[in-house]
């Protein structure tokens, strides 16, 4: 035998592999101490707003949702389906708006190019 038990082979290394370690090593491993103990947050009212909410109404322009409601209320169609399909129109129409000029700029920087790439590229 080998003295007092344990397994043969081991050598002086009796405890584990982390303590062979070095010291600077060894540290990553060292759990993180526990949490501190927090107080609950107080409970909060739900129906309280403040903050930028309570500007809102300040900065939309009052007038074009007048217009928005008007023109819902003259037009709107009793049916659902017919409700859906003017919103989707209308959002339709508007994102339409939205994408004009920037396909336009993005169209004429593609002229102005010719198709070179300006940025990182590893081909060159």
């Amino acid at each position: 035998g080998g003295g007092g038990g344990g397994h043969k082979g081991r050598g002086a290394a009796t405890g584990p592999a982390i303590m062979l370690m070095p010291p600077q090593i060894r540290a990553t491993f060292v759990p993180n101490p526990p949490l501190k103990h927090m107080k609950p947050l107080p409970k909060r009212r739900k129906n309280k707003c403040s903050g930028v909410f309570a500007l809102l109404k300040q900065f939309e322009s009052e007038r074009s949702l007048r217009e928005r409601q008007s023109k819902l209320q003259s037009e709107k169609p009793k049916n659902p389906k017919a409700l859906k399909e003017l919103v989707r129109k209308e959002r339709l129409a508007e994102m339409e708006a939205n994408l004009v000029p920037l396909v336009t700029d993005y169209r004429n920087e593609q002229k102005e190019s010719a198709g070179e790439y300006e940025g990182m590229n590893c081909y060159n």
